[in-house]
This record gives C-alpha cells, structure tokens and sequence, in this order.
C-alpha cells in the first residue's frame, strides 16, 4: 500500500504459500471503511487463489483476514458487492465464486445463464478476465469467446448478454448513477463501446464519440473517474501510452507515454 501523496510505501504483505513469489492479478479495495480494524483490501493470485487484509492507518502490515486457494483457477477478477459484504472472484474456470465478508467462507459457485429459450445454459465458454457491479442487485462479467453477461444475485444466474465486444483484460468500467458501462477489446477499431447493462444493447453514437479520441490505438485498460468524467485508456499499441479522454464528450484530452511495455 502507497501514499498517493508521495508514493511512500506505508504497508506490505505476504501472500504465503504456494501464492509467494508468483504474480498477484487483481487488487480491490473493499467498499466502506470497517471501523476500528481500518479498511479491507483484497488479491487475487495466478495460481489460484483469493484473499482479503484488513489495514488500519498507522499500521505498517496488513493483517489477514481471508485465505481461500481455488484449486485449477487462474483467479483473475474481483469485486465486493456495493453493500460490502460479499466478495466475487473469476478466473479460467469459467466459475464465479462468492464469499461471504464476515463468515469468511464460499457461499456461492455461479456459472448458469437463461437461454432465449427460458433454458439453463453455461454463461462463459472460456477464462473469465473482468467483473464489475452496475447496481445493487446487478453486475457484468466479460471473459474470452463469451458475450458479456449480465447477472442478477437474486437468483445467481445470468439473465441477459451482449454480444460485440472482445474481453480480454480487466476490460469492464460501470457509469455510476446510470444504465450504462464501458468495455474495451484489444483491437485497433471500435476499441471502446457503451452499452446499456438493461436493454442490453450497444448505445453505437456513445461508443463512436470516444473511439474517435482512441485513433488506431489498442486499448487494454480502462478506469472511469466518476466525479470528473476522464476516462483513462492504458493502449499498448503502436506505442505504449495512457491516454486521458473526457468520457462525455469524446475529447482527447492528453497522452502520457510509458517508459515500460504495458501488457
């Protein structure tokens, strides 16, 4: 953990094994602060694995609070639901696991959608890489070869999907306050599309105006600041760059080059 103030290191912890030493692939910060215990923090490993940390400030350690290995799992997303009290993961099983915060156990496996035919169906053919909440009860999860679903945790299936995009990174950005969400896909057109999470379609004009600030680049990673509405776009082609687009009106409105390839 960094102070974004002056990007000193103010806590550190170690995984463990088999998870040390081996890359960490997601990173998320709970939703609310937890009283005297500080904030929750929670990683993903390579390997296959989920786990959650409390830290308090002042404190230079992260504590643990959750270890749950996921065995044939490459873990690969993850997100707290916006009340703060369950915990998603997803990865190359194709598998969406749930964990209850306070228990600290798995109380949920989702992997089932509902056909156009009202039948049961598998929601994701391949890895799964990205996982967004969109609403209290709703969230989106974009993987390989699959449209991008849209879940109710009501019933813990995917009610609906999108068809058009490519995921292949931590691809997805929901618009607070609205319907809408953003995705990117590793290509050097249409690197960018909104779509409406309800009538789950692609809103093609809002997709258009900020393609427009991509030009031929190859997005594979976004982040939406909400109170500002700058969209931050991580391309890794022809050049590696950051580039920094007002998301309201499609205009470009800086480039910052890497000095490092992003992956």
């Amino acid at each position: 953990v960094y102070d974004t103030a002056n990007m000193k290191l103010q806590a550190r912890g170690l995984m463990g094994n088999p998870f040390d030493g081996l890359p960490s692939t997601s990173v998320r910060w709970g939703r609310h602060a937890c009283g005297e215990n500080g904030y929750m923090l929670a990683n993903a490993s390579s390997v296959g694995g989920t786990l959650s940390w409390m830290w308090g400030a002042g404190h230079d350690f992260l504590e643990r609070h959750m270890r749950h290995p996921e065995e044939k799992n490459d873990t690969a997303a993850l997100e707290f639901s916006l009340d703060g009290k369950h915990l998603y993961s997803a990865g190359s099983d194709k598998n969406i696991r749930v964990y209850d915060v306070e228990t600290k156990q798995l109380v949920h496996v989702l992997n089932k959608g509902i056909g156009e035919d009202g039948h049961l169906r598998n929601a994701h053919a391949n890895r799964i890489f990205s996982l967004k909440f969109v609403s209290p009860t709703s969230f989106i999860s974009g993987g390989w070869q699959s449209p991008i679903q849209i879940w109710d945790v009501r019933t813990g299936k995917a009610e609906r999907q999108v068809s058009g995009a490519h995921p292949s990174s931590d691809c997805l950005e929901p618009v607070l306050g609205t319907t809408r969400f953003l995705c990117c896909s590793g290509r050097p057109n249409d690197q960018i599309q909104v779509f409406d999470f309800v009538a789950a379609r692609e809103i093609p004009e809002e997709s258009a105006k900020i393609n427009k600030a991509c030009g031929g680049s190859q997005i594979v990673s976004i982040s939406l600041r909400h109170e500002t509405g700058t969209l931050w776009a991580a391309a890794i082609k022809p050049t590696s760059e950051v580039l920094q687009i007002d998301a309201r009106t499609g205009e470009l409105k800086d480039k910052v080059p890497c000095k490092q390839q992003l992956m």
